[in-house]
């Protein structure tokens, strides 16, 4: 049985949808062509799991490795969705982002697609190198050509303190986040599943995201002031709020 079967797909949940609202190589934002090298199921310490991605891109080269978090943990059901503060029921953004990712290639639900085991070189925390471990991985998506909008972004370097709590350290660094999935034809999975022969969204997405470069930490990457290590900021209770807190 795939580690996926167990998660919540409901037509009343509202998918992706295309709006643009507000281990690796780091590209620029924009929209880039990209293979898929490797796609496989992990799943973390407390339980959930979580999509991995190794991105190759078609002309540049450029390696993209993007984990995306598909369920809570052991703590909090091991589920795909959560109730949000109106008393309704979502969808994780890691997994409608999935989902579409799935939906746009596959043209099938997250939760519907089979995994394989295989053998596979993954980083290992005690070993401290990539060493091969028996993997679920997605044998459907290798070597399937996407278009990923791709956000490069500065965030807060974080630690567990004394309290158990990820809090920023001070420092900051550049990540790439992916935001937005579209198949090799350039269609999101809202286009696909409306029969669409040609994409528009793209258009939006590059002229929303294209060439920024947003600063989400809490000191800013040109600041001077950093708070000091453990230090409480006016961030910390959104960080420690995350739906993966438990993970």
């Amino acid at each position: 049985m795939s580690l996926l079967s167990n998660l919540e797909s409901n037509d009343d949940i509202q998918s992706d949808k295309d709006s643009v609202g507000g281990g690796s190589f780091l590209v620029d934002s924009g929209l880039h062509r990209m293979n898929i090298e490797l796609a496989y199921i992990d799943q973390s310490a407390r339980g959930a799991l979580s999509l991995n991605l190794h991105l190759t891109g078609v002309d540049s080269g450029s390696n993209v490795r993007q984990v995306i978090w598909i369920s809570s943990g052991d703590a909090k059901g091991n589920k795909s969705t959560y109730i949000d503060a109106k008393g309704k029921k979502q969808y994780l953004p890691g997994y409608k982002l999935a989902d579409s990712l799935t939906e746009a290639v596959l043209k099938t639900k997250m939760n519907a697609v089979e995994t394989v085991e295989k053998v596979v070189n993954r980083w290992d925390f005690e070993a401290k190198a990539e060493i091969p471990q028996k993997t679920a991985v997605i044998s459907e998506l290798l070597g399937k050509e996407i278009l990923a909008g791709i956000i490069k972004q500065t965030v807060d370097k974080v630690i567990n303190n004394d309290s158990g709590k990820w809090v920023p350290n001070g420092e900051v660094k550049d990540i790439n986040v992916i935001d937005k999935f579209f198949n090799a034809a350039g269609l999101t999975a809202t286009e696909v599943k409306a029969g669409a022969d040609e994409g528009s969204f793209t258009d939006k997405w590059e002229k929303k995201f294209g060439g920024t470069y947003p600063d989400k930490s809490t000191t800013g990457r040109d600041s001077a002031a950093a708070p000091s290590a453990g230090t409480p900021t006016a961030a910390t209770p959104a960080a420690t709020s995350s739906l993966f807190a438990n993970t």
